[in-house]
């Protein structure tokens, strides 16, 4: 049975995160806890980044132990789950075949909670907190987590060839004859946030 350690940052949670964000690059990793809390005076969210990690699980749902032999064992805040928890224990590590595990051992499973989504993160680094202004982050700048992620996956202008948007200067992105801009924006209608473009 999953064992939960709630993970304190300075100043700790006050209340349920609404939304995770990630960021995967290639050797690390930044998820947002999207959460609001005034932190010196400011709206902020906090931003965690591990320096490595072996795996990460992503569930558009909000993950709750409703199990009764999870409810007395799991951590909350407010009415509903601590935003960030170590599991001992894992279900989802106790799946991993042993060829899935670096060979430096077993990694630590952090889960990041919020009302709208959960991500698990698998790895041997510790985790660094930063408490930053809600509104600047790129994230909270789209209309929603989809839209976000949809940007990111788009990739970078690495064509030769010009975006074909009349008056366009940018390069186009190896999925379309358009720029990342244009590209977003013909899919998604409307124009990405200029600080992400």
């Amino acid at each position: 049975m999953e064992k939960y350690k709630t993970i304190n940052p300075i100043p700790t949670f006050e209340r349920d995160a609404v939304e995770i964000f990630h960021d995967l690059h290639r050797d690390n990793l930044a998820v947002t806890i999207c959460i609001d809390q005034a932190v010196e005076g400011v709206l902020s969210d906090l931003v965690v980044t591990f320096e490595s990690y072996v795996s990460a699980m992503s569930l558009d749902d909000h993950w709750h132990p409703k199990a009764p032999e999870y409810l007395d064992s799991f951590p909350t805040i407010e009415s509903f789950s601590w935003p960030l928890v170590e599991v001992d224990e894992s279900l989802w590590l106790g799946v991993l075949s042993s060829s899935q595990i670096d060979v430096a051992g077993i990694p630590k499973n952090y889960r990041f909670i919020s009302l709208n989504n959960t991500l698990d993160v698998l790895t041997f680094s510790e985790p660094k907190f930063n408490w930053v202004k809600s509104e600047q982050l790129i994230s909270r700048q789209f209309k929603s987590n989809e839209d976000y992620y949809f940007f990111l996956a788009i990739g970078t202008e690495d064509s030769e060839q010009r975006c074909n948007e009349i008056g366009c200067e940018n390069y186009r992105v190896s999925s379309s004859r358009k720029c990342r801009k244009h590209h977003f924006e013909m899919i998604r209608g409307y124009q990405p946030p200029v600080s992400a473009s």
